[in-house]
């Protein structure tokens, strides 16, 4: 058997090299996302009919990580359907915290009086809720429905930390 040349070790052993780091920073990618911590949340009622989430998000990462939420609520009121939604986009650098702002216009008219462990809750005919995150060259999609169900405000459940 003849040695392999020179140039042609050093080729493989780079390549191996990088395949290994892309691969780890792939999977890594996806640790970044579900490592995402909820660190504080508030929930106001603003003028008559509004509600404010504001929550606290922690990337304890050595990654950035972009994200996008959705949240629909729809429902009927006697005979009157209702709606109401909101989507926030946040970028988090890595070991950092952001503080997000959601309003769910029209929403505050909707709760129910008896909150349901500690959590505000709305009947609705439909609740959607999407999630897209970015991390370097990745993408990670989810959403979610539910029909004719109680449904909690999202970040209302717990004792409500300041942020």
């Amino acid at each position: 058997m003849l040695p392999l040349p020179k140039p042609l070790l050093i080729a493989a052993a780079l390549i191996s090299i990088v395949a290994g780091g892309v691969g780890g920073t792939w999977e890594y990618a996806s640790i970044a996302v579900n490592d995402l911590q909820i660190v504080c949340n508030i929930v106001t009622i603003s003028s008559p009919s509004n509600v404010t989430v504001i929550v606290g998000v922690k990337n304890p990462s050595l990654v950035t990580v972009d994200g996008t939420w959705g949240f629909l609520f729809e429902g009927v009121n006697g005979t009157t359907p209702w709606s109401s939604g909101s989507t926030v986009s946040f970028h988090i650098p890595a070991g950092s915290k952001s503080i997000l702002d959601i309003k769910f216009p029209g929403l505050a008219g909707h709760i129910n009086s008896s909150p349901t462990h500690g959590a505000l809750t709305v009947n609705v005919t439909l609740y959607v809720s999407t999630t897209s995150y970015h991390v370097g060259m990745r993408t990670f999609n989810g959403s979610g429905s539910i029909t004719n169900a109680t449904v909690e405000i999202p970040f209302s459940q717990g004792k409500w930390n300041y942020c």
